[in-house]
């Protein structure tokens, strides 16, 4: 007689499940000779089935007695994890180790924002795109142009929330990176500097760590149809060399890692940093000529993937921008009459009221003990003066202020001081 039983985790049943809350996890795999890429993969692969399990554990199990004698047979699967940031990695002893931290599923499988305690107000924020680094190019020689792909469809995504004004700076990083290294160098002045050039509030940049296949299915190919990652063994039969008919062997599943990086744009500091992690399985490989980002792309499995990863970069910003009021910056002072670079299109209306801002001059960012060499926590300002909109154009406004205003300072909206 056949029994079927599945056992949730509960507490004290598993020693697995005693580790529930936490949030790092570490995995291992040995370096074969595929070398340290593949041993990569597997570790990080390792350490997310240890967050999976930990997150709380189903025990299945069958059981059989019909033949008088016992036979038993058990699995246990994991629960769903969220998005991933990798901490650490080395080599040691022919394997190669990672530590990962992991977010519960709850806080990112949705898709929706986490509840905020500001919320957004008419005015829109602008926000510069920049490059994208791929940290293994290889793994994406089947697709065109991903950096400036991933730019124009996070530009559409985040127009298209109504809170941003996004603007794409191609051939332009925030940071600097190497594949060599796992941690990118931080730049604050670069981020500044490229706020200031393309007159934007926030900057986002990234890196795509992973898009690597794996897995294999055979299937008939015709041709010299053959892509990276995929290999072709053509038949011994009559004809076969002259059409290149044979059983090509392709992927199954394909990775989509991508780590995102927010900064104010004028100190230059890392406002957030996350990791949004996936897998697709079934279509992943792309046709000659797909471009990043098209519609061709979004229509395979991967890109169906891939597409929901992106979307969750406007919930990262929303979270870090939220309750930042929005800034422009001052360009031209006439008398008592202020042009700043903010207009309609932002949300200005005559009659808003701003606050006039100014960095302390000779001073140093301030620098936190624990922070990454090359980040800063901001720039210390002072208030210099209050500014009443009296003119409203496309893109920039006029208005009267009272106190000390020059070219560069930046004029900040109050809330509580806004015209309704």
């Amino acid at each position: 007689m056949m029994h079927r039983w599945a056992i949730p985790c509960f507490s004290g049943l598993l020693a697995l499940c005693l580790h529930a809350g936490a949030a790092q996890f570490s995995g291992m795999a040995p370096i074969g000779s595929g070398g340290i890429e593949p041993a990569r993969a597997a570790a990080i692969s390792d350490a997310l089935q240890n967050a999976s399990l930990a997150a709380g554990a189903t025990v299945r199990g069958t059981s059989d007695s019909q033949t008088g004698g016992y036979s038993e047979q058990t699995s246990v699967q994991g629960a769903p994890v969220g998005d991933y940031q990798l901490l650490k990695e080395w080599q040691s002893d022919g394997f190669w180790h990672v530590i990962l931290d992991v977010r519960p599923a709850m806080a990112s499988a949705s898709g929706t924002a986490l509840p905020s305690a500001c919320g957004f107000d008419r005015y829109r924020r602008k926000v510069l795109l920049t490059h994208f680094y791929v940290q293994q190019p290889s793994q994406t020689t089947d697709l065109l142009r991903v950096p400036e792909g991933m730019q124009a469809y996070l530009a559409r995504q985040l127009r298209d929330t109504g809170h941003y004004l996004p603007q794409q700076a191609a051939y332009q990083a925030a940071f600097q990176f190497s594949p060599r290294f796992i941690e990118p160098q931080q730049l604050p002045e670069r981020v500044h500097e490229l706020a200031q050039r393309y007159g934007t509030q926030f900057v986002i940049g990234g890196i795509v760590r992973d898009a690597g296949s794996s897995g294999q299915r055979l299937k008939l190919g015709l041709g010299s149809d053959v892509r990276e990652g995929e290999s072709k063994q053509i038949l011994n039969v009559p004809g076969a060399r002259f059409t290149q008919l044979g059983v090509k062997t392709t992927p199954t599943d394909r990775r989509f890692d991508v780590e995102v990086f927010v900064y104010d744009g004028i100190s230059g500091a890392m406002l957030a940093r996350q990791m949004y992690a996936g897998q697709a399985s079934g279509e992943v490989l792309q046709r000659e000529g797909t471009e990043f980002g098209s519609p061709r792309f979004f229509a395979t499995d991967y890109g169906r993937m891939v597409q929901e990863q992106l979307q969750k970069v406007g919930q990262l910003l929303d979270e870090a921008v939220a309750c930042l009021p929005m800034t422009a910056r001052v360009v031209r002072v006439e008398g008592r009459q202020v042009y700043f670079d903010a207009g309609a299109e932002v949300g200005i209306r005559p009659g808003d009221r701003l606050q006039v801002y100014r960095l302390q001059p000779d001073t140093l960012p301030l620098q936190s003990v624990a922070a990454p060499q090359g980040s800063t926590l901001g720039m210390p300002e002072k208030r210099t003066g209050k500014l009443k909109v009296t003119a409203v154009q496309p893109l920039f406004s006029t208005g009267t202020v009272e106190g000390v205003v020059a070219p560069g300072d930046y004029v900040r909206i109050e809330v509580k001081e806004t015209a309704q």
